[in-house]
C-alpha cells in the first residue's frame, strides 16, 4: 500500500512539473478550449423574433431562425451576457448559417461567421472562417425568449488533444489572437 501511495505521489509530482513547465498559458489555453466546446444558454430579445432551427448532424439542416438578442450562458468561447446574432435557413440538403457572439456587426464584417451546410452546402468550400464545422446546432427562440444548445465536435477534439501539447485549431500559443467566435 505504501508503494502504491509513493507511485501516485510521484505521478502527481510529474504532472505538476509538466504543467508548471508549460507556464500559466497552458492551463489558460485548456480553459479557453473548454469554453469553445459548447454553446449553452438563453436568448432574450426586446421585440418578438422567431428561431426554429437545427442541424444535427451537420448535413441535415432544417428550419429557419433570424434572431438578434442578448445571450446569457456559455457561447462563442465566452461566459456571461453578450450580444448574439443568429440567422439560419435549412432545407434538409442545403442551408446556410450565420452567427456572431459578443458584438453586433454587419454580416460582412469580422466577428460574424458564415457557413453553407447540408449535403449540397458542404460542396461549397470557402476559405474564410468556418468555426462551427463540424457541429450539432440547435436554436429555439419564440417571441422574446429562447434557448441555444450547440455541440462543437472539432473544439472537443482540440480540447482533449491539447492536454498532451497538440493544437489542431492553432489557437493555443501565448499571446496569440484567438478567433472571435
Amino acid at each position: 500500500m505504501e508503494g502504491s501511495l509513493s507511485k501516485k505521489a510521484l505521478l502527481l509530482a510529474a504532472f505538476v512539473v509538466l504543467v508548471s513547465a508549460q507556464g500559466c498559458s497552458y492551463l489558460a489555453n485548456r480553459g479557453r478550449d473548454a469554453l469553445e466546446m459548447f454553446d449553452l444558454g438563453f436568448t432574450f430579445s426586446k421585440k418578438p423574433q422567431l428561431g426554429l432551427y437545427m442541424n444535427c448532424p451537420m448535413v441535415v439542416p432544417i428550419g429557419y431562425s433570424n434572431v438578434d438578442a442578448d445571450f446569457v450562458g456559455v457561447g462563442g468561447g465566452r461566459v456571461g451576457v453578450m450580444k448574439h446574432r443568429e440567422k439560419s435557413v435549412g432545407l434538409l440538403v442545403r442551408g446556410s448559417e450565420e452567427v456572431s457572439w459578443g458584438r453586433r456587426r454587419a454580416p460582412s464584417e469580422d466577428g460574424s461567421h458564415y457557413q453553407a451546410v447540408g449535403v449540397l452546402g458542404l460542396a461549397e468550400a470557402r476559405e474564410d472562417e468556418q468555426p462551427y464545422k463540424p457541429a450539432c446546432i440547435h436554436y429555439l427562440h419564440l417571441g422574446w425568449v429562447g434557448v441555444t444548445a450547440n455541440i462543437r465536435w472539432q473544439e472537443i477534439f482540440d480540447f482533449l488533444v491539447g492536454w498532451v501539447g497538440l493544437d489542431p485549431a492553432g489557437d493555443d500559443s501565448a499571446g496569440a489572437d484567438r478567433p472571435d467566435l
